[in-house]
């Protein structure tokens, strides 16, 4: 329960105030908003809803990626942005590994960890 309350107070708006003008905060925020469906789902200890959350966050990332990579989408030259999502993926990755295995207080933990490195993705590109 410490580590779910903790999480909820990270995520107390957890879509934040979308900026249809920028379409990197927005796919930032749809990001949030599957850590936030797969904390969700951990209440009810499911690893598989779990899985299936970080995996469809997993390929949003491969895709936010590939484009930022080919400039469909502009990153601030202050932020690192492709680092930060590279190193949220694998936490992600991780965390299905984690799920697998049925330990849902690590899951909570490394769900807030890979939402605390989003948010401050978002706060680099304010």
């Amino acid at each position: 329960m410490i580590a779910s309350s903790s999480f909820l107070s990270s995520l107390a708006n957890p879509f934040g105030i979308f900026n249809y003008d920028d379409p990197v905060i927005v796919n930032l925020q749809g990001l949030r908003a599957h850590l936030f469906e797969a904390h969700d789902v951990t209440h009810n200890a499911n690893s598989s809803e779990i899985t299936m959350h970080l995996k469809m966050a997993d390929e949003e990332i491969s895709h936010f990626l590939k484009n930022l990579t080919v400039g469909e989408l502009d990153e601030n030259p202050n932020s690192n942005l492709s680092t930060a999502l590279e190193t949220v993926q694998m936490q992600l990755n991780n965390t299905s590994s984690i799920a697998n295995i049925g330990s849902m207080t690590e899951v909570m933990f490394k769900l807030k960890q890979a939402d605390q490195d989003l948010i401050k993705s978002l706060k680099d590109l304010e």
